[in-house]
């Protein structure tokens, strides 16, 4: 539903297809945040992403989410998170500035990426969207590992601080200790699956 947002489309002249796609656009936008709405009330969480220059930012269903506690929007440029594609010059970076609405604190920070160009001397090169194939916007439209795991990290850490989620129920991460050091009376008794008979813990 972004292309019904973005400032591309408004360059184009208003056929039926143009308005279609946008009324459509509004149905779905109007839809997600009512979820949204349900979400926050509920005490859980939801992560909205649009281009940062995309036009439905304004719209005001948009506008009301944003309005309630909590809830905040974070920039980032995906290059940050190694997006990249290939065009007629080779591999490079997509920028591809996009902007996040949520209400899951831990998730933003973590989004909260910029190009390293602004700050860095070495400067990469940015692929020309423009001159990407059908193929290549595919391959764009798929978020990078690196920002999957933002928000997997994220997401995490909000469910683990409401007491939702433990160690044990979602696996341990390298940046984590082992249960064993941080919990060792879970390993004081050890039982077989099957027959329930308890085993040496040694």
């Amino acid at each position: 539903m972004c292309a019904a947002f973005s400032p591309l489309m408004a360059l184009n002249p208003k056929t039926d297809n143009v308005r279609q796609a946008t009324e459509q656009g509004v149905q779905h936008l109007f839809f997600v945040c009512e979820i949204y709405k349900t979400q926050i009330s509920r005490g859980r969480f939801f992560l909205h992403e649009h281009p940062k220059a995309a036009t439905s930012w304004g719209l005001w269903m948009i506008k009301e989410v944003l309005a309630m506690e909590g809830v905040v929007t974070v920039d980032c440029d995906q290059c940050a998170f190694g997006l990249w594609c290939t065009n007629g010059v080779g591999e490079a970076l997509v920028k591809k500035p996009t902007k996040w609405m949520t209400n899951a604190k831990a998730i933003a920070v973590r989004l909260d990426r910029k190009c390293l160009n602004e700050k860095s001397e070495e400067k990469h090169r940015h692929c020309d969207l423009l001159k990407l194939d059908k193929k290549g916007m595919r391959v764009i439209e798929r978020y990078p590992v690196a920002l999957a795991n933002a928000v997997s990290k994220g997401q995490r850490v909000e469910l683990a601080q409401k007491g939702e989620l433990a160690t044990l129920e979602a696996g341990s991460h390298v940046d984590e200790p082992d249960v064993w050091q941080t919990h060792p009376e879970y390993y004081e008794s050890i039982y077989d699956a099957n027959s329930g008979t308890k085993l040496d813990a040694g």
